[in-house]
């Protein structure tokens, strides 16, 4: 059996990202039929991407990354440990893992001050690396996963990426990036305001831009009812961004089954 080329896996995956980009561009002018194969040329290719199939896009980049990662894993019969996802990106020419990765033991860490794309707030940028990188991890890694806790597209200071070990016998905690201290204390009076109305509103982090939560009845675990649910997860959108408007939530709680809470 063959053994694994990061180079090689790393112009696959290069080409996969140029062939993804390319099929969602707006009709190809002269300038986009020259484009060639490095990162440079990648980012202008996603520069010409419809906006109207830009969601489609994104999920395409990641499950094209996901199934080159996975019929590599299968033809070579591997899986990539935390500590060998930073030297692919590195070989790949991610813009995004330029910087150097700190081993962390069951994680490794990149902090970047210098995004290219974070004074014009490019999001689209970001989100389509952090994609496609999310997806070449899912692929080639067991229990591996890909986060992005910060960016600078999305006005954080800095960029921080985590790849960490998400299996039940690693204890980590890298899944979210801790909620900013700007944050925190309009949060607080958040969690009261909803306690004082039943629910019990519970912040879990922050990664680029969105903040997690989880949102459950006070005296109970179980998942909150459909029309009730909705209109508080509304309410909990509106006190949040009535004070910060660009932040996004996400919420992490547990779903509804039906005829739970019945008899």
């Amino acid at each position: 059996m063959d053994e694994i080329s990061f180079d090689d896996l790393a112009r696959r995956w290069c080409l996969c990202r140029l062939s993804v980009a390319r099929f969602f561009s707006r009709p190809k002018s002269d300038q986009s039929e020259s484009i060639g194969e490095n990162s440079q040329d990648e980012i202008a290719l996603v520069r010409q991407v419809d906006p109207e199939k830009w969601e489609i896009a994104l999920k395409e980049v990641y499950d094209s990354s996901r199934r080159l990662a996975l019929s590599a894993s299968k033809y070579f019969k591997i899986r990539f440990e935390v500590g060998d996802f930073p030297k692919l990106f590195k070989i790949a020419s991610v813009p995004c893992a330029t910087g150097s990765w700190d081993d962390r033991g069951s994680a490794f860490t990149s902090r970047r001050t210098d995004c290219g794309f974070g004074p014009s707030r490019e999001v689209a940028i970001c989100d389509w690396f952090r994609e496609a990188m999310d997806g070449i991890v899912m692929g080639l890694g067991e229990s591996e996963r890909f986060v992005r806790h910060a960016s600078q597209a999305y006005g954080d200071p800095d960029c921080v990426d985590v790849v960490f070990d998400d299996s039940p016998v690693v204890a980590g905690g890298f899944q979210y990036a801790p909620v900013p201290a700007p944050f925190t204390s309009h949060l607080k009076k958040v969690v009261t305001n909803f306690g004082e109305q039943g629910f019990k509103v519970d912040w879990l982090g922050y990664r680029s831009g969105v903040l997690f939560y989880t949102l459950i009845p006070e005296k109970s675990d179980r998942p909150l009812c459909q029309s009730k649910g909705r209109k508080a997860h509304m309410e909990l959108e509106a006190a949040v961004k009535g004070v910060f408007p660009t932040v996004r939530i996400q919420d992490s709680s547990p779903l509804a089954v039906y005829g739970e809470g019945t008899k």
